[in-house]
């Protein structure tokens, strides 16, 4: 199954929005989130498994 152009322009904006808004925040002197590895491998494990139409996981 190819990717649809949508879905591809979707998750760059959604990827630039996070990476611009985490930058400005270490900018500020704020630190970055504090997540645990598990969290954030299960999460990358539904996303992977489900994609878009799953159900997501909040790291945070």
């Amino acid at each position: 199954m190819n990717t649809d152009l949508d879905v591809v322009l979707l998750l760059t904006a959604l990827v630039r929005g996070l990476a611009t808004t985490l930058l400005l925040d270490i900018g500020d002197g704020r630190p970055p989130p504090d997540v645990p590895t598990r969290r954030l491998h299960a999460a990358h494990r539904l996303a992977a498994r489900n994609g878009l139409a799953g159900e997501g996981l909040d790291p945070a």
